[in-house]
């Protein structure tokens, strides 16, 4: 998948800090490739990244969910989580192997399951935090050394200065725009800015 629409899709969700911190992480387990199977797996499974994919979605390999084997740009591999991906990627009629499903799949899943990365993200200011965070809470490799953390902190920091300049600002929006819809607590509710609906937390001044 282009790592400039991977930028674009997830700096939507997240600070530029954030969104480098994260697409760091993803070059160090993918190198970006959404059909990446696990290089050690490939010659125990005899398949490559593209005839594992094509298996995966034809059902001529049926242990896609069990065989814990790195996949994506993820490199999804705990059972619960690939399940998960499978069964998204086929809610949506998408290949296994689709780098968009997969983002969208990996936006979803940092939301629902991994709050605290996704909430950190959206505000982080320091890429190498970012990309620590990301590194241990979420991608969780089994190399967790400062020598790892830095490598991809590196990745984390060239995605930053590649695209963070070309990226406008977020801009305090016009208020008169903004469309209060509900507040589910104290304190928190949705509003709608331009067409679309965002999560939002609602402090009292007084």
């Amino acid at each position: 998948m282009n790592e400039k629409l991977i930028w674009d899709k997830l700096i939507q969700h997240f600070s530029l800090a954030g969104t480098a911190g994260l697409m760091g992480n993803l070059y160090a387990e993918s190198a970006l490739n959404s059909q990446n199977l696990q290089n050690s797996f490939e010659k125990k499974l005899g398949y490559s990244d593209e005839t594992y994919t094509r298996a995966v979605d034809n059902g001529t390999y049926q242990n896609f969910v069990t065989d814990c084997a790195g996949y994506g740009l993820a490199q999804w591999t705990y059972w619960k989580r690939k399940q998960d991906l499978l069964q998204y990627a086929q809610s949506v009629g998408k290949s296994i192997g689709d780098g968009t499903m997969q983002i969208d799949f990996l936006l979803h899943e940092l939301e629902n399951n991994y709050r605290y990365v996704y909430q950190y993200l959206t505000t982080a200011v320091s890429v190498k935090d970012a990309s620590d965070i990301v590194m241990t809470k979420f991608e969780n490799p089994a190399d967790q050394s400062e020598t790892a953390k830095a490598k991809r902190a590196k990745f984390s920091q060239n995605f930053y200065d590649k695209y963070a300049d070309a990226t406008p600002e977020l801009t305090t929006p016009d208020l008169s725009e903004v469309h209060f819809n509900t507040v589910t607590a104290i304190g928190s509710g949705t509003v709608t800015l331009n067409g679309k609906n965002y999560a939002v937390t609602l402090t009292a001044l007084d």
